[in-house]
């Protein structure tokens, strides 16, 4: 993660984690706007870097594409925890802090689901916020989208050459 802050002099106890939409690997887009943010309102932000991205990429993978749905599935249990960890971190170092979760797409289900286990793991939700943006409607989304774009296929595939896609796919399923 990175941690942008405005000058001290108008800085403010407010932190916006904003979590990664799905094939992100740098942060250059939130960390604009989290300068933005610091400059316009003294408002910190907290970029957060999803594991299998960037630095925290494994070096047999292929750009953002994540190669087993088991780390697809870890990618966002670590992701929601440590956003979860930071929010109690924030939140203890700074006792009128105010944190908002935010993020795009998979970023937003990141966020919505950080905010979630921060309550349910007995963190002051009167300090908490979450604002998803473009967040998904229902689950196929995630199913057709991320799946079918974010996915190694071959790598799935129990015969890469002569197993068809469509059957890779619906073992998958």
């Amino acid at each position: 993660y990175e941690l942008i802050e405005p000058d001290s002099a108008d800085k403010k106890d407010v932190y916006v984690m904003m979590f990664p939409a799905t094939g992100e690997m740098g942060g250059s887009t939130r960390r604009a706007m989290a300068k933005k943010l610091a400059l316009k309102h003294g408002w910190s932000s907290v970029t957060v870097t999803a594991p299998f991205y960037a630095r925290r990429k494994p070096g047999s993978q292929k750009l953002f594409f994540i190669d087993s749905v088991c780390n697809i599935l870890l990618q966002s249990e670590v992701i929601i925890e440590e956003g979860l960890l930071l929010t109690q971190w924030l939140l203890n170092k700074h006792p009128a802090a105010l944190v908002c979760h935010t993020g795009f797409s998979y970023g937003a289900a990141m966020a919505s689901c950080a905010s979630a286990m921060s309550l349910a793991g007995g963190l002051d939700g009167s300090r908490i916020a979450c604002a998803p943006y473009v967040g998904s409607s229902s689950p196929n989304v995630l199913a057709d989208g991320v799946l079918e774009s974010g996915v190694d296929w071959q790598a799935l595939s129990q015969n890469p050459k002569k197993e068809a896609y469509a059957n890779t796919r619906k073992k998958l399923y």
